[in-house]
């Protein structure tokens, strides 16, 4: 239970920022590849003239291995990719409410953000983990 409280407190935070952020920019379509260590959920790409502000957040899928990296690129309309950009998770552990040892699951939730600038016309970003292998 108190991992849904903190996820929707978590959540509407994070969705508060990005409307925050939508209101300058324009949204541009965004596509996620899971995969590896990480489950991407959510990502939003917001262009505000010729930069673009990729961010999002996830959660830690397999606690015993190193988590790797988000790996975004940036693709026109035919599907070609313009830029492929590598970004850096910022690791959030998250612990439980009771506090007895035993039964202390410590999870891992991960966000991310980068931005760069880009003259040619984006139509979609792709956003996938990339393991480390370690």
């Amino acid at each position: 239970m108190w991992k849904i409280r903190f996820w929707l407190v978590w959540l509407n935070l994070f969705f508060a920022s990005l409307s925050a952020t939508s209101s300058t920019g324009a949204s541009i379509r965004t596509k996620i590849v899971n995969g590896g260590e990480v489950s991407i959920m959510q990502v939003s790409a917001i262009q505000n003239g010729q930069t673009i502000t990729v961010s999002g957040y996830g959660l830690e899928v397999s606690p015993d291995r190193m988590i790797g990296y988000p790996e975004i690129e940036f693709d026109d309309s035919s599907g070609k990719t313009l830029l492929r950009k590598d970004a850096v998770y910022e690791i959030r552990h998250v612990y439980p409410e009771f506090s007895r040892a035993a039964f202390a699951e410590v999870s891992r939730a991960v966000t991310f953000s980068v931005t760069v600038s880009l003259s040619a016309p984006v139509a979609i970003v792709v956003v996938r983990n990339h393991s480390t292998g370690k």
